[in-house]
């Protein structure tokens, strides 16, 4: 006796509905995994750039010491603030040629005529990553990896001082000066 075999349509390849989800989970679960590895390494990558700018401001700081003998002093009421002075003096940008007079001049984005510029990396006119500098109501200000302004402080007499010379600092990540976990400094 034969026995017929017959095929049903009905039992063709196909993926059952489990079978996708499965997929679509899985694929949902790398996707989150590589969302979450970017961003630390952003995160990474904005705390290394500012440790490296610190280091370039501190060195073109002792440069500037090193001509006239001290420090620009910082004299914004507001440490939000206190960087201007930096850009004026280390990029010579109203800087009233350098002679640490506080740079009484205007900014304009370009290096006055006759100033020693001390860091290149302070042209307000870079873009993307290279941004040192940003500018509000005519001013220029340091920025660190996260696009925070620096903080700089110049009164030794002060208690708040960390270093005998100068301190520079950025709040990190958060931008809280009082959450110092995440602070990035040169102390």
């Amino acid at each position: 006796m034969k026995v017929k075999h017959s095929s049903s349509r009905s039992s063709v390849g196909g993926f059952t509905l489990v079978e996708i989800i499965v997929v679509i989970a899985i694929i949902a679960v790398l996707a989150t995994m590589t969302v979450g590895g970017l961003s630390f390494y952003k995160q990474k990558a904005a705390e290394n750039k500012t440790k490296v700018f610190i280091a370039s401001v501190s060195r073109a700081l002792d440069e500037y010491h090193s001509d006239f003998n001290e420090y620009p002093e910082e004299t914004a009421s507001d440490l939000d603030d206190s960087t201007e002075i930096l850009y004026r003096e280390l990029y010579g940008d109203g800087a009233d040629v350098n002679v640490g007079t506080g740079g009484a001049g205007t900014t304009d984005g370009s290096p006055d005529e006759g100033a020693t510029v001390y860091l290149d990396a302070l042209n307000p006119n870079l873009a993307g990553s290279q941004k040192n500098v940003e500018e509000s109501g005519g001013e220029y200000f340091l920025i660190d990896g996260f696009r925070n302004r620096l903080r700089y402080r110049n009164d030794p007499n002060s208690p708040d001082m960390q270093n005998p010379d100068y301190d520079l600092w950025s709040a990190g990540r958060d931008g809280d000066d009082d959450e110092e976990k995440d602070n990035i400094d040169n102390w």
